[in-house]
């Protein structure tokens, strides 16, 4: 008790400003998070894991739909430990179980964060407490129950063990690397690829020797150099220890080489400066990295510049990198701020009393989100679904064997238990099943220059070929307008503002 005392007693009292702030983060993301986080992707995992429990055996086919059980489509389950994973949380609480799991992955990066980026959190408290106010958005948006959130704090402590090799922290914690890369490529294999690009970067960082104005690579020692390709060497053959063999490690590429899948998946494009919520919150945290480099009077360590720039990249590609940029920032970014403004020790009893209700306030705001987040889930919203459910109870009466599903309504669907023509595992379908199903949503020949269908009966044609019993369509789809305008062949059975619902006449 003595040794506590004095250890808080020698504490600097800087550091209540990032309690304060930490505590207020953590009240807001709270709330925020209580009026529901977004379900995307979520119920199809959650079957997953399910299936794999219950078989105890590892998909080889595109379960769940009705087409790809039909021919026979390859799909590699590349998440099946996260999807066991949450269905395990998910038997045990359900939805709430879900959320709060969510909730303090959230609060554990941000503090994570702050224990990385310590010794310079108060150099510029203004930009501080902007950091962390957009990395709190970021997280309340992308931390939801998808394989993804895993990754995060896979890429977040492969980053701090590489880190300390080189800043001589520690010598140890690199040999974790090829660990990291096992669990990685079982709980997300389409980033897995990543546990041994980062010691790349590493490794090519550490073999240049030259400086450029303010940039700096300074050749590491050869004994450093060599431990660092002995691990990346481990690291790709660790990857190589999943289910799925060689198909898994090649997965990343495969799957981001089909264009069309990556023009259809909106969270795979890039993001959109002219949407005013993407430039604040998106664009912002990217300036804020940006301007820390740019505007410092250090020397830019080579690899600080190799690693924000390919996460840079990679949010340039698609809008869903952004978390990776953000939760790399306290590895070198918080070194690069500027210093400015000083703050003062908290010694005063008035400064002692604001700041404890500050921090009372934020453990408020907290268990209001708490307390909200059980009348949210009252009110089934607590984990969001695409589809009404009344459409649901259509389909589960209707029974169609062959039914068109919209590709947003899948996860819904398999989850239900109604089997569906495409969904979210978008890769299962990847060449002509999902070129036929854009063609036929949109109205348009994505594959005419193949000649696979005559533009003017390419609908027909499509139709015919797989021979559609119903159609669960959105409304907005140009394919809506084609079936409530050929009544004859297509009986509109149910509709709201978003969905309709036909049955095939025969």
């Amino acid at each position: 008790m003595l040794k506590l005392k004095e250890k808080i007693k020698n504490t600097n009292t800087r550091y209540f400003y990032f309690y304060i702030l930490f505590a207020l983060c953590v009240g807001i993301l709270s709330i925020m998070m209580s009026y529901g986080i977004s379900g995307n992707d979520f119920w199809w995992h959650i079957k997953s894991g399910e299936w794999i429990v219950e078989n105890k055996a590892f998909p080889r086919e595109g379960i769940f739909s009705w087409m790809a059980m039909d021919k026979h489509l390859k799909w590699y389950a590349h998440e099946w430990l996260a999807q066991v994973i949450y269905y395990g949380i998910y038997s045990l609480g359900g939805q709430l179980a879900i959320y709060f799991f969510c909730f303090f992955a959230g609060v554990l990066m941000l503090y994570m964060i702050y224990k990385v980026a310590k010794e310079y959190v108060l150099n510029n408290i203004m930009y501080t407490v902007l950091i962390f106010i957009f990395t709190m958005m970021i997280i309340k948006n992308y931390f939801y129950g998808r394989p993804q959130l895993f990754s995060y704090f896979l890429i977040f402590m492969e980053l701090k063990f590489l880190y300390d090799y080189i800043n001589e922290k520690s010598n140890k914690e690199i040999f974790f690397v090829p660990l990291l890369g096992i669990l990685w490529v079982n709980i997300h294999g389409g980033s897995s690829n990543l546990s041994y690009l980062l010691c790349l970067f590493f490794l090519i960082a550490g073999v240049i020797n030259f400086e450029f104005g303010k940039i700096s690579f300074v050749r590491l020692e050869k004994n450093k150099i060599l431990t660092l390709l002995g691990v990346m060497v481990a690291t790709i053959v660790a990857v190589f220890i999943n289910p799925y063999g060689l198909d898994m490690v090649l997965y990343p590429y495969t799957n981001m080489a089909d264009n069309l899948m990556l023009d259809l998946i909106a969270e795979w494009g890039a993001p959109d400066a002219k949407n005013v919520a993407i430039l604040l919150f998106f664009f912002v945290p990217f300036a804020l990295g940006l301007i820390s480099i740019i505007t410092t009077e250090k020397k830019i360590r080579g690899i600080d510049l190799l690693i924000f720039a390919f996460f840079s990249y990679m949010f340039f590609r698609s809008t869903r990198f952004i978390v990776m940029l953000v939760i790399s920032y306290p590895f070198y970014i918080f070194n690069y701020i500027p210093k400015f403004g000083t703050l003062n020790e908290v010694k005063s009893k008035a400064d002692k009393v604001v700041a404890t209700i500050l921090i009372a306030a934020g453990i408020g705001m907290t268990a209001f989100g708490a307390v909200n987040s059980v009348s949210t889930y009252d009110k089934g919203k607590l984990i969001e679904h695409e589809l009404d459910y009344k459409f649901v109870k259509i389909m589960k009466v209707e029974k169609p064997k062959r039914p068109y599903t919209e590709y947003n309504y899948g996860g819904d669907l398999i989850y239900y238990g109604i089997e569906v023509l495409v969904d979210g595992r978008a890769d299962v379908y990847t060449g002509t099943p999902l070129e036929d199903w854009n063609n036929l949503t949109k109205l348009t020949v994505y594959s005419e220059p193949n000649k696979k269908y005559n533009k003017h009966t390419f609908v027909e044609d499509i139709i015919k070929k797989y021979n559609f019993d119903a159609f669960l369509v959105d409304v907005n789809r140009p394919l809506y307008q084609y079936l409530i305008t050929n009544a004859d062949k297509y009986e509109l059975v149910k509709e709201n503002k978003e969905t309709a619902y036909f049955r095939v006449i025969n």
